[in-house]
């Protein structure tokens, strides 16, 4: 799990089995004999609701995470960029513009687009389109998606050509 320490991760695990061990008790307590049905029925109404947000936090906590970067191309993880990024990726990194390991995919797209005028536009927009679907609270529509999807291929392609008045 992403920024979670195996020691954050057993903490997680374990407090979810002790809030499972306690919902257990308190059922068997809410019908035990003597007791009032009202107040045990209200007891374990509260008690199942607790353990409804339980689960809920507790699926957040342990199976939610890298799910950041869910998109309208499908619902991918967010491990990897959607498609058609990890396509303007690949192709900027063979044409040789990943200065580094650890290079942006803004300072990619910017390095290829120097000395290449007709496509400055469309790189802004693409990069405007990717910043809002990578970090954005909600996913980019359908329509913005197959935008920056489309940006994303004319630069790839536009890249593997010569620049014009280059040797």
């Amino acid at each position: 799990m992403v920024n979670y320490s195996l020691k954050m991760q057993a903490e997680g695990v374990a407090g979810g089995w002790a809030a499972i061990g306690r919902a257990r008790a308190e059922i068997g307590n809410a019908f035990a004999a003597g007791k009032d049905f009202r107040l045990r029925a209200g007891r374990l109404a509260a008690l199942l609701l607790a353990l409804a947000a339980c689960m809920v936090l507790l699926f957040k906590f342990l199976g939610g995470a890298g799910r950041e970067g869910e998109s309208a191309a499908g619902g991918k993880s967010a491990v990897l960029p959607p498609r058609p990024y990890a396509r303007l990726i690949r192709r900027l990194a063979a044409a040789g513009y990943r200065g580094s390991p650890g290079a942006t995919v803004e300072e990619m797209v910017t390095g290829a687009v120097k000395g290449r005028p007709a496509l400055a536009r469309d790189a802004l927009r693409f990069l405007a389109l990717y910043h809002r679907e990578r970090f954005a609270a909600r996913p980019l529509l359908p329509g913005e998606f197959r935008e920056s999807a489309r940006l994303a291929d004319r630069i790839g392609r536009e890249i593997r050509r010569p620049v014009a008045g280059a040797r």
